[in-house]
């Protein structure tokens, strides 16, 4: 038996026949819907899986700006923008797999729980389901970046940044966990998702 063999007999149900589940996918941080490694994932689940419908998550159809978007704006806010993008998809009314890719997979996760979405399964791959306890590290002679961290740091509750800078809202200070907990605009989400 080869490998291909192997791979047929071990595909799910849901694989198979003319009317596979479809996929739903969210990039990571400073990637886009459309970037050449989101499309080669399309590519190998529309090989693996024919017929599926394969649906890439953007917050903007400029792909300039859906890269910004995966640092800054408002998450809550674009997590109910992608549940109403999701829920406008003909394809994906009987239900969908949904996989994210680092911090697409955390928002996949915030999404599924606040929304009425017919997810079937979530995969996600090295998500922070439990927040992020430090920035994203500078190179040693980036002293601009070094500063900008130092200040995100100390400011990473307030509530401009909380509102506008994506990481911080997920950012966990693990010596100050109360005012994580208070101050997370991501955890209180508020009345984002009522109504």
């Amino acid at each position: 038996m080869d490998i291909s063999e192997v791979a047929s007999s071990t595909r799910p149900s849901s694989c198979l026949g003319s009317n596979p589940t479809s996929v739903v996918m969210w990039h990571g941080m400073g990637d886009t819907y459309n970037s050449s490694g989101m499309q080669a994932v399309k590519a190998i689940l529309e090989e693996e899986i024919p017929n599926v419908f394969v649906h890439s998550v953007y917050l903007d159809i400029d792909e300039r700006k859906d890269q910004r978007l995966s640092f800054l704006g408002d998450l809550n806010t674009q997590i109910r923008d992608v549940c109403d993008q999701l829920n406008s998809i003909p394809e994906l009314e009987n239900g969908f797999n949904a996989v994210g890719f680092s911090q697409g997979g955390l928002f996949l996760r915030s999404a599924m729980e606040l929304c009425d979405l017919p997810i079937k399964a979530l995969i996600t791959y090295g998500s922070p389901h439990n927040g992020v306890t430090d920035l994203p590290p500078c190179p040693e002679d980036n002293w601009l970046c070094k500063r900008r961290n130092s200040i995100l740091k100390k400011q990473v509750y307030n509530a401009n940044i909380q509102n506008s800078v994506v990481q911080a809202q997920y950012f966990r200070d693990v010596y100050n966990f109360e005012k994580y907990l208070e101050n997370s605009a991501f955890l209180n989400h508020g009345d984002v998702f009522e109504g």
